[in-house]
């Protein structure tokens, strides 16, 4: 669901008595807001609310209502999915553990028209599927990686990383060069780690605020 915050001008129309030269011509400038974000309802027992539409919702901004401009339900807008995967030592046996299950997961959500992409980070950070539309290309990327190739670009500034595991950083970085874009699409963020960091550039607000900004909701799973 979408709204505007628009700037009116006005423009006065002078009939026959405002004939200004070409070198006169003036030039006005002004900005529009597109406040984009994604909400789910739930009733007293915490289920979803099904079947919504445009006329049950109400924005106020400081008390002022907001026409909501345009508005669409989840399976109505392709999806952009990334997978950040923890490589680092503590993780090896629970993603090998779950491979399979990330394989099934893959195919089951991603449809026509949605894209996927991974990062398997311990030091460095691997972009080891770009932004593609195939499961199986997300999943032989994430294969090469397990069975030891490190072909992969980096995600992120180029640094020198101390040993250790940098979890912030991927979740920043996949967000800021892939998933910031502001184009209309479901952005979902999957994180498999146990959540420890100890070696990244950024810390845990930066990750947060990142995602916030770009409107990506993100999933821890361990």
């Amino acid at each position: 669901m979408t709204c505007w915050k628009i700037c009116l001008v006005a423009a006065v129309l002078c009939e026959g008595v405002c004939n200004l030269p070409a070198q006169d011509a003036y030039t006005y400038k002004t900005e529009t807001h597109l406040i984009d974000f994604t909400m789910s309802v739930h009733d007293a027992q915490g289920g979803l609310v099904q079947g919504l539409t445009q006329q049950d919702f109400k924005v106020v901004e400081d008390g002022i209502p907001q026409q909501v401009r345009f508005f669409a339900h989840d399976t109505q807008l392709p999806l952009s999915i990334s997978l950040i995967i923890d490589a680092s030592v503590s993780q090896s046996a629970f993603v090998k553990a779950h491979e399979k299950d990330v394989e099934k997961f893959v195919h089951e959500v991603l449809a026509k028209g949605d894209e996927s992409f991974a990062v398997c980070f311990g030091n460095p950070l691997r972009l080891v599927s770009d932004v593609n539309g195939s499961s199986d290309a997300l999943i032989a990327g994430i294969q090469r990686f397990d069975e030891g190739d490190r072909s992969a670009p980096e995600i992120g500034p180029k640094e020198e990383r101390v040993l250790g595991t940098a979890l912030y950083d991927p979740v920043y970085f996949a967000i800021a060069e892939k998933l910031a874009s502001p184009v209309l699409r479901r952005k979902v963020l999957l994180i498999l780690s146990d959540g420890q960091d100890n070696s990244s550039e950024h810390d845990l607000l930066d990750a947060i605020e990142e995602a916030q900004n770009a409107n990506v909701v993100v999933y821890a799973v361990r």
